[in-house]
């Protein structure tokens, strides 16, 4: 442990090592750079500035009217001589009048001279001096600060380098506000915060995968609102039908006149199977639907138990017994009777003969599948105070308020019936997609298939179907799950690429299954990207000579490691025909409405309901002994 500690420590001190050796080296290759440009420059304006200084020199008298020579003008400024340098007085000097005579080869110190030339010239050519000095000062330190500035910025860029990667092709990952940006003009009806959905995508589905609170509930709660609202304001005939599987949100937006499908809640729709039946097609086909199973590895007996219960629902409905009691009350019958009533339907219709003709055990089998698929039927109560419902008649938009929207339909899966209800919400489902594909083509969306955890609901059959073909009718599907696999689990891998291939949008939040979080990871795509690595190179001189190498690297825009840490309501999301984005979920909730439960459960039945019958049967068994007995006594027997 200690060695692993002390090989990683070694490793940093070595990147440190670098990274300075790396910051030095460019500092000198730069910097040698800007010293050669200041020298450069000051060597160019250096002859214009003596010119200058000599011109004007040359023009200045002395006290006596002498001018000031090009020899004196030059050597009072030479900066090589020092002070105790002698130097001969000149004719400049001795042209002018002193008390004694002088002789223009005396020498006397450079200082003295200096001094003197000052005397005779009033202080003019010091002057002059500093005035050029200052010219010559002045761009020095203005090309050194600015080329010592410039190296900085070379620095910093090549330092930076290995920090900024250039795109060159494929997908970018956008900020919030830069996809918002790209949006904000759009048409829409749904949004996640700033971020406009545009409504041509609507069809196109909408998917979301997301952990136990991450946020998908919130998004899902907003989602419906902007339905209800964009509906109420437009008086739009849009409308959804949401899969409910807390339930959490009929407490939050349902209104009075929206419709729910739930055997368990008091407020549960007037519903029959025969109430969907238009055509003889459609026993077989709900039928099917409710049976039929083509995962199993023996189909066989679900078809025939569909066959049976087909031509069953045809019996009942030649002889005008549509009612859920109905349906339960007949397949009670015996074994023989139920067998004797089918045949009496006309041959054409009769589908379940050669399933009768079957050993005795086989049909065994099969009855007893029937029963097991009937057991929901047992909960949904015929209530004769309710106009009967019809979940076709709903998709063909029969069902409207005054001024035209569309009341919404929940369907309820409470937590603790969800076993009852697989079948049920299946069978619904399937009735619903079935009808909605024949609808009029519409490029405008008008109806939404919100389901809520998909992968924990049964297999609807024909949700594939919808996923592919519902764009063409005004279908839109919103679609939400914390368990990818599950979802693979039920529809297969094959179905599974389908969706991640048909839903146009599609928002992330934080998954912990590293699997699953490594195939959503790569869904998102991926960046051809120029990148520069910093390296020294070491010169036949022993110098180390700093330079950067371009590599061409395709990375991910999102990594799967970043999905299973995702805080809660942060995420990633693509609309199609745009770049992947982040996105901030906002924290905006909705309370629920005053008197309207989420789920308000039928009255309980208990076994307690049973005693008077069971206490009945019993009395009448004991009278009927008591009177078999008298008679007995009495002869008659």
């Amino acid at each position: 442990m200690n060695n692993k500690k002390n090989n990683i420590n070694s490793n940093i001190i070595f990147n440190e090592l670098y990274k300075g050796q790396m910051s030095l080296s460019l500092w000198k290759k730069h910097l040698k750079k800007a010293i050669g440009a200041t020298l450069l420059f000051e060597a160019i304006i250096s002859p214009a500035l003596f010119g200058g200084y000599l011109y004007q020199a040359q023009n200045t008298l002395s006290n006596q009217n002498i001018y000031i020579t090009k020899d004196v003008a030059f050597s009072y400024i030479n900066p090589l001589r020092p002070d105790t340098y002698k130097i001969p007085i000149g004719t400049f000097i001795t042209n002018h009048k002193f008390d004694t005579p002088v002789s223009a080869d005396t020498q006397i110190p450079f200082k003295l001279y200096k001094d003197v030339i000052n005397q005779l010239t009033s202080n003019q050519l010091l002057e002059l001096k500093k005035i050029y000095k200052d010219y010559w000062l002045l761009p020095l330190l203005l090309t050194l600060s600015g080329s010592t500035y410039c190296t900085y910025l070379q620095y910093h860029k090549d330092t930076q380098k290995a920090k900024k990667d250039i795109h060159k092709r494929g997908m970018q990952l956008l900020s919030q506000n830069k996809i918002s940006s790209y949006l904000h003009d759009k048409p829409h009806v749904l949004s996640l915060d700033n971020i406009h959905i545009p409504k041509d995508t609507e069809c196109k589905h909408l998917l979301v995968f997301g952990a136990s609170g991450s946020g998908k509930s919130v998004l899902l709660t907003q989602f419906l609102n902007q339905i209800n609202i964009y509906a109420d304001l437009h008086n739009d005939k849009r409308h959804y039908i949401l899969t409910d599987v807390k339930p959490e949100f009929v407490g939050k937006f349902a209104k009075p006149d929206d419709f729910i499908f739930c055997p368990f809640d008091k407020r549960n729709v007037n519903w029959s199977v025969f109430n969907d039946i238009n055509e003889v097609s459609d026993y077989d086909t709900f039928a099917s639907l409710l049976f039929e199973d083509t995962d199993v590895k023996d189909p066989y007996w679900g078809i025939a138990a569909a066959s049976i219960f087909a031509d069953g629902l045809k019996y009942l409905d030649l002889h005008n017994k549509r009612t859920n009691k109905d349906i339960l009350n007949f397949f009670k019958l015996p074994l023989e009777e139920l067998k004797r009533r089918i045949q009496t339907l006309p041959p054409d219709l009769i589908t379940s003969t050669q399933h009768f003709n079957t050993a005795e055990s086989t049909l065994g089998s099969v009855i007893s599948m029937l029963g097991t698929g009937l057991l929901p039927f047992k909960h949904i109560k015929d209530d004769d105070t309710k106009s009967p419902f019809s979940f076709k008649k709903y998709i063909r938009e029969e069902y409207k308020r005054a001024n035209g929207t569309i009341p919404n339909l929940y369907l309820l899966v409470p937590s603790n019936k969800q076993q009852l209800m697989a079948p049920l919400l299946s069978l619904v489902m399937d009735i619903m997609i079935s009808e909605a594909l024949t609808l009029p083509e519409s490029q405008e969306c008008r109806l939404y298939f919100v389901i809520d955890e998909i992968g924990s609901v049964n297999k609807i059959n024909l949700l594939p179907d919808l996923i592919t073909k519902g764009r063409s009718y005004g279908i839109s599907i919103l679609a939400l799950t914390q368990d990818p696999g599950l979802l693979k689990a039920k529809y297969g891998d094959q179905v599974m690429q389908s969706f991640l291939n048909n839903f146009g949008t599609q928002l992330v939040l934080r998954i912990n299954d590293a699997k699953t979080a490594k195939e959503l990871a790569e869904n998102f795509g991926f960046e051809e990207r120029l990148e520069y690595k910093p390296s020294l190179q070491l010169q036949d001189n022993g110098q180390r000579v700093p330079s950067y190498t371009q590599d061409t690297v395709n990375k991910g825009l999102v990594v799967a490691s970043e999905l299973q840490n995702l805080a809660p309501f942060q995420g990633y999301g693509k609309i199609v025909g745009y770049n992947p984005f982040k996105i901030t979920i906002p924290k905006i909730f909705f309370d629920n409405q005053k008197g309207v439960k989420h789920f308000d459960p039928v009255d309980p039945v208990t076994i307690k309901k049973y005693q008077h019958y069971t206490s009945t049967r019993q009395e009448l068994r004991q009278r009927n002994t008591e009177s078999l007995l008298n008679k007995f006594k009495k002869g008659d027997e």
